[in-house]
């Protein structure tokens, strides 16, 4: 394992320890060095798995890293078990994606792009003659 350095990139110790304690259980205790040997580990395996997709991204002649370079890397490092749990957690989060781009989009509200920006003018107007409004009552 590589050797942690100060000005290395380390991963915040409470939210380490926040998670051991979510999947060992409140009432157990870990000692500090324990702590920091895990998060010497994670930051070890970020590493290097950064590192295999990094590999493989760039076989395929890819400039951006994709959650597929990253499923390839885990099963090139030994971690095939844990694929199919990772493409769920992916698929799920495409899912959510998706479905907060769709309450972006704007619905039809059935003006036409005339009347939508003729409508955006006068709001902009209200909201001018308001703000001189009350520029003229601080005045006085």
């Amino acid at each position: 394992m590589l050797e942690m350095m100060d000005d290395e990139p380390s991963l915040p110790r409470a939210t380490v320890v926040r998670l051991m304690k979510q999947y060992a259980g409140d009432d157990v205790r870990f000692s500090p060095a324990t702590i920091d040997l895990i998060v010497d580990c994670c930051v070890e395996f970020i590493h290097i798995l950064t590192s295999a997709s990094n590999e493989i991204c760039a076989s395929e002649k890819k400039v951006q890293i994709k959650p597929d370079h990253l499923i390839k890397a885990l099963e090139s490092l030994g971690f095939s078990n844990y694929v199919e749990d990772v493409r769920k957690v992916y698929d799920s989060q495409e899912s959510e994606v998706k479905a907060k781009k769709q309450k972006l989009k704007p619905t039809d509200s059935g003006l036409s792009e005339e009347e939508l920006r003729k409508n955006q003018q006068d709001l902009f107007n209200r909201a001018k003659e308001n703000m001189e409004a009350k520029i003229k009552e601080e005045k006085q």
